[in-house]
């Protein structure tokens, strides 16, 4: 069961649909180096309390989300302490985890993820320098190491034939290329308002388009799932989600900053209401860090042998771009 969450968290995470690994190096930015802009919430899953007059077009919650990836993007570099729970294949698993970015327009990012413990202990680790993205798994005492050469997916965006932005699904390094492909990939109902604690917030929530989630399950058996352009849901496979909700919030320090991520599935086909959550990912106490260290996207050395994923990310670039 153990093996079958690992993949579950892979497949989240190389679609552009939840990031989950895990530290590697377990140094920290030190604290005379944190510059604290807002300790924020301490229980992410604080009441809501929504406000449904301030309803908005789909049209416009899409560019919310897409602001949300420009602003971290751009933002001083930052750090957040995260939990995350998976329910799946009727069990469940949980734990507490790490987010860095450089921000300022670079996609140095670094997510870390653990669950279990002593030999039973799993983690996952992204690392992104800015031209390399690094995801190690770790399980008791095995390891591996995966790269992808993020400038060879680059050139493909330059060619005459590349479809824009279609690249980024899969540079997952950083909470930003995540809300991107969100917007881009899911179809969104009008927000509403609210607040998280004495945050004020708004509320996204979408499902998978039909032209998008194709193109992910091209030449899998989930292609199946499709008929005249529209989803059978029950027919997708059991890990893939199929509906995600957003915390946006809305204060000046942290503006459109995800707080909460959910991914969903329904119950019951093209029912709704009988979405349940299957993966969740909270952050929380945001911090804008002064100096924040190189060191943190790099990829400390390793013992075991490295294998080059670039290829096979490449092929699924092309994949998205047809």
């Amino acid at each position: 069961m153990k093996q079958e969450f690992l993949a579950v968290l892979i497949v989240l995470a190389t679609t552009g649909a939840l990031l989950l690994q895990n530290s590697f190096a377990t140094s920290e930015p030190r604290q005379e180096q944190q510059e604290v802009e807002s300790p924020r919430f301490a229980n992410a899953s604080a009441r809501r309390d929504v406000d449904t007059d301030a309803a908005s077009s789909s049209d416009s919650t899409r560019d919310l989300i897409q602001r949300s990836s420009e602003e971290l993007r751009d933002s001083r570099p930052l750090q957040a302490k995260l939990r995350f729970r998976i329910d799946l294949f009727g069990e469940s698993v949980s734990g507490p985890g790490m987010y860095f970015q450089a921000g300022q327009g670079t996609r140095k990012a670094r997510l870390e993820f653990e669950f279990g413990f002593d030999e039973k202990a799993v983690s996952l680790r992204q690392f992104c320098d800015g031209n390399t993205l690094y995801n190690v798994t770790q399980s008791g005492a095995e390891s591996s190491l995966e790269f992808v050469d993020l400038r060879k997916l680059d050139a493909l965006q330059e060619q005459p034939t590349a479809t824009p932005g279609y690249s980024l699904w899969l540079q997952a390094g950083s909470l930003s290329a995540l809300m991107s492909q969100l917007s881009g990939h899911f179809e969104f109902e009008p927000h509403t308002t609210g607040t998280l604690d004495t945050i004020p917030v708004i509320f996204c929530q979408g499902t998978w388009r039909p032209d998008a989630l194709k193109k992910l399950l091209d030449a899998q058996p989930g292609a199946a799932a499709f008929s005249d352009n529209r989803i059978d849901w029950d027919r997708l496979p059991q890990h893939i989600p199929h509906q995600v909700r957003l915390t946006l919030g809305m204060d000046e320090r942290f503006p459109y900053f995800p707080y909460r991520i959910e991914f969903l599935q329904f119950a019951r086909p093209d029912d709704p209401e009988s979405a349940r959550c299957v993966a969740l990912l909270e952050l929380y106490e945001v911090r804008h860090v002064a100096n924040m260290p190189d060191e943190l996207f790099r990829l400390p050395s390793m013992d075991c042998i490295p294998v080059d994923a670039t290829d096979f990310y490449a092929e699924r670039v092309r994949q998205f771009g047809r």
